[in-house]
């Protein structure tokens, strides 16, 4: 989306495409009104280390320090395309750092559902090569939850990227008063602490029972 110009130009009827010719034109603007073609492009290569620079929610305390949500993601990988969504990340339980693993299966209306301190409905919403940015419902059985998550391949977000991350915020009602720095926190804590694996679907079982059928 954006600017774009034309810089050459070819044909094998060059004639078309000469000063004069019918098919001489230059591009000034190109938008992708569906982008989610490019999208999928993009997560069919996602794989390997990725780290939460940001996240932000609309009830704040479930992703601060000790919050039940403030799940930071180690890897993330797109397996058969992007049928399976499969994510490690920790998270800080009873003072403990747990390394969680789960593969989610994509489910109509390109979602995916993750049960973990109640359930979840992620949506991968942005993706570009050094960049993604998932959305999350989360529903406790009692409220639902609006997260969002800014991941980068490296430890920082440039000021361009930190911008797009706001704007996905105030599209969908999460002030970005409400931003958490991920990053920060795993340099200084969970790189450090023990930790224990865990699978995701096992842990749910064992340290939640509220579930829903059905999140609108």
């Amino acid at each position: 989306t954006g600017e774009w110009r034309t810089t050459y130009t070819a044909a094998d009827n060059k004639e078309k495409t000469v000063e004069g010719g019918p098919l001489r034109g230059y591009y000034r603007q190109i938008e992708c009104i569906d982008d989610r073609e490019y999208l999928h492009y993009i997560l069919c290569q996602v794989r390997g280390d990725w780290r939460t620079i940001y996240l932000a929610a609309d009830n704040k305390e479930k992703i601060v320090e000790g919050g039940p949500l403030r799940c930071l993601y180690r890897q993330i990988e797109c397996i058969n395309g992007w049928e399976y969504l499969s994510l490690t990340f920790y998270v800080k339980l009873d003072g403990t750092c747990q390394l969680f693993h789960e593969v989610a299966k994509r489910q109509e209306g390109d979602v995916y559902i993750i049960e973990f301190a109640g359930t979840n409905v992620l949506r991968l919403i942005h993706a570009s090569d050094h960049m993604l940015v998932t959305y999350i419902e989360n529903y406790d059985g009692e409220k639902i939850t609006r997260i969002t998550k800014g991941v980068a391949k490296g430890d920082s977000y440039t000021q361009e990227e930190f911008q797009k991350y706001q704007e996905l915020n105030s599209e969908r009602g999460i002030p970005n008063e409400n931003i958490e720095n991920g990053i920060e926190t795993e340099k200084t804590k969970y790189a450090y602490e023990p930790h224990r694996t865990t699978n995701v679907s096992q842990s749910s079982r064992q340290l939640f029972s509220i579930r829903t059928e059905n999140i609108s």
